[in-house]
């Protein structure tokens, strides 16, 4: 047995077993993790080149990547703290207000179905609340994660994601009730509840 071990730890550490398992997480990961910058970032060479560090993070350390579907939520961890670094350095430049408009550009333009829908009004209201109160609603409803991946991706319990979800919510709902812009939006109560962690999560 113990020469079985250490046959199977000199496989894992071989250049080709590396190889292939980036290869494999690059071919299963990159559309979600693409989406994922996409709708952070500032505009799509900014979201590209994210996307390429991720990348780089995960071959440099390929061994802390986990198995199977925590891999996913890992490098989502790793996409959010290089989105963060970007939004610190646009702070201080003064460009964060470019980001309006290009949160929810999943594939190309937003269409004017999609604004009459009153998505662009809910990305808008997004920009009133703190950046942490964005990040865990845009996990919730637009990455589809559960309460546990969520945990996994911020690095908390999953009692704090339901208390940091429900009191951004919480606060969303503040903006679009206070602001003017938003009372014309028919389906509100519809669009909000995307938002809802009883709506979403799983158990």
């Amino acid at each position: 047995m113990p020469k079985q071990n250490r046959f199977e730890t000199s496989i894992e550490d071989s250049p080709e077993f590396r190889r292939e398992r980036f290869r494999v997480l690059y071919n299963d990961l990159y559309d979600d993790l693409w989406r994922y910058v996409q709708r952070r970032c500032i505009n799509t060479e900014e979201a590209r080149d994210t996307l390429s560090e991720v990348f780089l993070v995960a071959w440099r350390r390929l061994e802390d990547v986990p198995a199977g579907k925590e891999a996913r939520l890992w490098l989502f961890g790793v996409a959010r703290n290089l989105v963060k670094t970007s939004w610190r350095k646009r702070k201080r430049s003064g460009d964060l207000v470019a980001r309006i408009g290009n949160e929810m550009s999943t594939r190309g333009a937003i269409d004017e179905e999609l604004d009459n829908s009153g998505i662009l009004k809910i990305v808008k209201a997004l920009q009133f609340l703190s950046e942490n109160d964005q990040e865990i609603l845009r996990l919730l409803a637009w990455e589809n994660l559960s309460h546990k991946e969520i945990s996994v991706v911020l690095g908390c319990s999953e009692n704090a994601v339901a208390i940091r979800i429900r009191r951004a919510r919480v606060r969303l709902m503040k903006v679009l009730q206070s602001e003017k812009s938003f009372s014309e939006i028919n389906n509100l109560k519809e669009i909000v509840e995307r938002f809802s962690p009883e709506a979403t999560s799983s158990s």
